[in-house]
Formats: structure tokens, C-alpha cells, sequence
């Protein structure tokens, strides 16, 4: 072929050009990521345990987890976290598993252990998307925690509507948390115990369906609306109602805290509170 060539140089360079030409005409049509998209590989389980410690957590759900999703088919590697009130349990794939398939098994066979603890909340299972970053900013400023925090979810849900976004996660910012602090001398006063307490915010802070009324003109959907969701409606639900009308509520017997959790995370810019 080297030969060829070099007795026929007009054929070598009409080829060249061929070849150049070609390529710039593709080079605008190529893919170019900074980072390159790999196939999702890994589930994550996620199963909230609130109160608990961490060996109760490993204990409870961890290891009741770990047993029931080791043998399917495809899984390569298990991960486990277990913390204070949650336990994560990730499983990575081999390369190659069909993830849909895996995801559904997956699902399946944590859906089925009925040996959680009672007070353990529904198992989450998720398939980890990797996405990339495209930019990092951060909200700084002399505001208090839940100022800082109104504004930057104001500001995530105004980034969000730019075209060419389509996820926007806040780092830094503790949950919110409503803590109930009972008083056991206002408990003794009013002949109620702790568990009374607990049973009354559980029963009476939530929507209840009320069924469908059905008239000439069509049907009313009917639902008791009771959900409490800031401290003063805590403190506004009722334990004890009296014959004479006086009503016992939470706010007598308890301190409500509308507040954050108490976590250690410390986000600040430029010595200042900041979120990002």
C-alpha cells in the first residue's frame, strides 16, 4: 500500500483530503462530556428507624436486609450504614445486570420481611443516578437558620424554571424538627401518662377520609383535616375534653419546640451562616 502510494502521489492526497474533510464535518457532531455517563449499578434500601441507636438499627434492619437480597442474581457487593434513626443499605450490581429486573427483585424481597421493628417506617429503595455538576453557588449572609433556609429553597425553585436544569439539592441545611417536652408534674396533675400523651398526638395529628356524599348534582368528597404541622398546632391538639367543656391540650402539659434537628452541621462562607 506504502508503495502504491508513493508511485501515485495525486491518489494519496485526494485520500488525505478525503479523510480531513470527513473529519471536521463530524467533529461538531460528537458527544463531549466533561465527565462521561456510566450505567446506574447501584441500589440503595433506606429504611428510617426513628429513636433508635445505631447497634439497634444494625440489629433490626440492617442485617434483616442484608439476608434478604444477598443471593439474587447479579449482585456483587453489599454496602451498610447503620446511624442513629436509619439504616441505608447499599447494593452495587455487576456490570452488565439488567437494573430494571434487579431493582424489581430488590423491592420485592424487602418488601416482604415482616420482621422490621413496629416502630419502623416503609423501606425506600432507590436506583442511584449519577448526574453531573454543573455549578456550585452558596446563599451567605447575617440571617438567622430558618430565614437562610426559606430563601434558599426560594432561590432553588427560581434556578429550577432556567431551561437546561433539571435538579437543584441544598447542602448544609439541618431538617426541620418539632420536639415535644412533657412535663411530669403537669402529667400527674391531669391523671394522664406518657403513653396517653404519644396516642393523643398520633390519633388526632392526621387527615382522616370521610368518604363521598352523593347528591342530585354529583358527588362531595368528605375528609377531616387535623394534620398539626407547626408547633402551635402541636400545642393546640386536644388530649382530654371534660363534661363541662374544658378541654386538656398538649400545650398544658408540654413544652413544643419548632425548631431544627440537632445535628452538627456547620456550613458557613466567609464567617458567615451559609447554604449552598
Amino acid at each position: 500500500m506504502i508503495a502504491w502510494m508513493a508511485g501515485n502521489p495525486v491518489a494519496a492526497n485526494l485520500l488525505m483530503l478525503v479523510v480531513m474533510v470527513g473529519g471536521l464535518a463530524s467533529v461538531q457532531g460528537i458527544t463531549k462530556e466533561v465527565f462521561p455517563t456510566f450505567p446506574s449499578d447501584t441500589v440503595t434500601i433506606t429504611v428510617p428507624y426513628p429513636g433508635s441507636s445505631p447497634e439497634e438499627v444494625e440489629e433490626g434492619i440492617v442485617r434483616k436486609v442484608e439476608e434478604a437480597v444477598q443471593d439474587i442474581v447479579g449482585v456483587d457487593e453489599i454496602r451498610s450504614v447503620a446511624r442513629e434513626g436509619v439504616g441505608v443499605v447499599t447494593v452495587l450490581l455487576e456490570p452488565g445486570t439488567p437494573m430494571s429486573k434487579a431493582l424489581g427483585q430488590i423491592k420485592a424481597r424487602v418488601d416482604g420481611i415482616a420482621a422490621f421493628p413496629l416502630d419502623a417506617e416503609e423501606p425506600v429503595v432507590d436506583e442511584v443516578l449519577r448526574r453531573t455538576r454543573a455549578m456550585r453557588l452558596t446563599l451567605y449572609g447575617a440571617l438567622e437558620e430558618r430565614q437562610l433556609k426559606d430563601l434558599a429553597e426560594q432561590l432553588r425553585d427560581e434556578v429550577l424554571l432556567i431551561p437546561g436544569i433539571t435538579q437543584v439539592t441544598i447542602s448544609g441545611a439541618r431538617d426541620y424538627e418539632i420536639s415535644i417536652e412533657v412535663s411530669d408534674s403537669a402529667l400527674r396533675r391531669y391523671g394522664l401518662s406518657f403513653g396517653d400523651v404519644a396516642r393523643a398526638v398520633q390519633a388526632r395529628s392526621r387527615d382522616l377520609p370521610g368518604g363521598k356524599l352523593r347528591t342530585a348534582t354529583g358527588s362531595i368528597t368528605l375528609r377531616s383535616v387535623g394534620q398539626a404541622y407547626t408547633g402551635e398546632d402541636f400545642a393546640a391538639l386536644t388530649l382530654i375534653t371534660r363534661d363541662d367543656g374544658t378541654r386538656v391540650t398538649l400545650g398544658d402539659v408540654a413544652t413544643v419546640h419548632d425548631t431544627f434537628e440537632d445535628q452538627p452541621v456547620l456550613s458557613r462562607l466567609n464567617g458567615k451562616r451559609g447554604l449552598t
